[in-house]
């Protein structure tokens, strides 16, 4: 028996060195991650891989890590996919009920996809993975942090900005934030915000050059010109390193002087010092204009062009080739251009509409001219080539982009919904009778597609302006956003849309919209600042004035509401009645008559989002004998389906 014994132990202590080897691979993996050898610790990471260590999360989101310190990122971001991958197997679905360490890993990862999404130009997927990472608890201030900058290099400032604000509770001693959000809002035209932030900045990192530099160019764009002065020569003083931004602001400061000579001698000089800076070229061709120029004094250049030809810089996709698990992506450049330019977008040689491109002068001073276009990648397209085309009088120029389509790789892969619900019905001059049976319906059909269900009640105008503000905040981190509101909707004189809360009081004159109705325009206002891919606005509120006496049925009146002017990018409004139309409530029906029929089509399988307001729209149109006819209007590209 002793002899048995004998043998298992001796058995089991040749087996355990065995059994652990791929820990033992792994820990010294991590030891060299520690001293910063990354090609030791990449072999290392390799060994406990290739002896199947189990869990291999961790050895691969180290190894992802060596990777990126190496600016391997492509490789790096494979590994966190692989990762994610393998945190999936463990096959938790609820984020309150996963253990610490796997809430940990799941956060640590998503993180550090975030970080090298953002080095390889995929803007959007950063921000996506970033508010993952915020989901599973990681750092706010890092994430917050982050996502600001990756706002920033799509040239959004204004949500920069904003999650800049954000980090700094997290991030007290971070003074860079305030240098950062100076800058968003510098680019955006804040100039008077700006300089507060680099004001306090300065005070923090005196000799940092950069900090006055940019500081004296917000005070240039105020006039403000002797300040502006002393923070160029300081930036001069303590040696910027980009020197030529300091004669670019030099020449912007001699044209506010009118002295166009020296203005010409500062741009000359920036150029000199980098021949690329465009800014400074535009303006050499436009001195004549901005400096107040006298005919005598305009040099011009014989059988040469006014202006030069335009140029194109990309911010997103940034990258030659990029990747997408989106089914719409933005599409966002800059064309630098002495003059508004023409530009045209292609998608595999299909121009794209021009209806709701975005090409407007920029505050920026690299951007004079920023283009945004919503595109749709194929479902079933594996590549999909853009070409960029960008013209002035000086000439044309192109540029081109791929766009790889594929498969997310993500903690919950599904679409993250959202949507808000209000019903109000116990007003003091109307009562309605439906609505709040609408409102508790569409929650449950709602719940039941994978939507995150807002829902209130009768609520008193600071409520329902308090409740946008928090949805807006939070759709943020999601990919669809709804809102739902069954009630008393209406316009006023001039055709702007408000709704009605359960205290507003007799409405006799337009002002009285404002002081006791909340503007449907807030509600927009805060999913444009969301940036979610997919806006759903759903308003069973078409009616005229809820407050004249005269009828109290939610269709009173003859007008409703009226079309909407400013809708949120990848927005699609479904109105219950067409523009200055009103709705029928459905008296002796639990629901109203258009939410009823809504309710019928919206968890149809396999209908798009069109298709599910068309089949309403016709089933209201029937019922209501052509009294009633829904409306809708679009700035979405995409299929969105509520269920497959």
């Amino acid at each position: 028996m002793n002899s048995m014994k004998t043998k298992i132990y001796t058995f089991l202590i040749i087996l355990l060195p065995l059994l652990s080897f791929g820990q033992s691979s792994y820990q010294k993996g991590v030891d060299y991650y520690k001293k910063a050898d990354y090609k030791n610790a990449l072999i290392a990471f390799d060994d406990a891989l290739d002896e199947d260590i189990e869990p291999a999360y961790n050895t691969l989101t180290y190894r992802g890590l060596c990777k990126y310190y190496q600016k391997q990122y492509n490789e790096a971001y494979e590994d966190y996919n692989l990762a994610v991958k393998d945190l999936n197997k463990l096959g938790y679905t609820k984020i309150g009920e996963m253990p610490a360490n796997i809430l940990k890993a799941y956060g640590l990862t998503l993180y550090d996809r975030a970080l090298a999404q953002h080095k390889r130009g995929q803007y959007n997927e950063a921000i996506k993975d970033f508010n993952f990472a915020l989901m599973y608890k990681y750092s706010s201030g890092d994430c917050y942090y982050q996502i600001a900058n990756a706002y920033y290099a799509l040239s959004d400032f204004g949500k920069a900005a904003e999650n800049y604000t954000l980090s700094m509770p997290y991030k007290p001693t971070d003074y860079s934030l305030y240098y950062w959000r100076g800058n968003a809002y510098l680019s955006n035209g804040k100039w008077k915000q700006s300089i507060a932030d680099f004001d306090f900045y300065i005070k923090q990192k005196p000799n940092d050059p950069y900090g006055y530099h940019y500081r004296g160019f917000s005070k240039i764009m105020l006039d403000n010109i002797d300040e502006a002065i002393e923070d160029t020569q300081k930036s001069i003083d303590l040696n910027m390193k980009d020197i030529y931004l300091a004669f670019r602001n030099l020449g912007m400061i001699y044209i506010k002087l009118e002295d166009c000579e020296k203005a010409r001698e500062n741009f000359e000089y920036a150029i000199k010092l980098n021949s690329n800076d465009n800014f400074s070229k535009n303006k050499l061709e436009t001195l004549s204009v901005d400096c107040g120029e006298t005919e005598e004094e305009k040099v011009v250049v014989k059988n040469t062009p006014k202006y030069s030809k335009p140029t194109i810089s990309w911010v997103y996709p940034a990258q030659e080739t990029i990747e997408t698990s989106e089914n719409v992506v933005t599409i966002k450049a800059c064309v630098n251009s002495s003059e508004k330019p023409t530009m045209s977008l292609y998608a595999d040689g299909v121009e794209l509409t021009s209806r709701d491109f975005v090409i407007v002068p920029s505050k920026q001073p690299d951007c004079p001219y920023r283009f945004e276009k919503q595109v749709t990648i194929p479902p079933n397209a594996n590549l999909t080539n853009l070409r960029f085309v960008a013209k002035n009088s000086g000439g044309s120029v192109e540029s081109s982009r791929k766009i790889y389509k594929i498969k997310s790789q993500n903690p919950e892969a599904e679409e993250r919904r959202i949507a808000l619900l209000i019903g109000n019905a116990a007003y003091k001059h109307k009562p309605l009778n439906n609505t709040l049976n609408d409102v508790d319906d569409m929650a449950k059909k709602l719940e039941g597609l994978g939507f995150k269900v807002i829902k209130h009640k009768n609520l008193k105008a600071e409520e329902m302006s308090m409740a946008f503000i928090k949805f807006g905040r939070e759709l943020a981190s999601y990919d669809v956003g709804m809102f739902f509101y069954a009630g008393h909707g209406l316009q006023n004189g001039s055709g702007t849309n408000f709704l009605v809360p359960i205290d507003a009081e007799a409405i006799k004159t337009d002002q009285d919209f404002n002081k006791y109705c909340v503007e449907v325009d807030e509600l927009f206002g805060q999913m444009k600042k969301a940036n979610s891919k997919v806006n759903i606005i759903i308003l069973d509120a078409c009616r005229d004035n809820p407050l004249d006496a005269r009828n109290a049925t939610r269709g009173s009146g003859s007008r409703g509401l009226s079309a909407p002017t400013q809708n949120p990018q990848g927005s699609f409004i479904f109105y219950a009645a067409s523009a200055n139309q009103t709705a029928l409530e459905g008296e002796g029906s639990r629901n109203g008559i258009f939410t009823g029929e809504l309710l019928k089509f919206i968890d149809k399988p396999n209908l798009k989002l069109e298709e599910v307001v068309k089949e309403t729209s016709k089933a209201v149109k029937l019922k209501t004998n052509d009294q009633q006819k829904p409306a809708w209007y679009s700035e979405f590209d995409g299929d969105f389906y509520f269920r497959h």
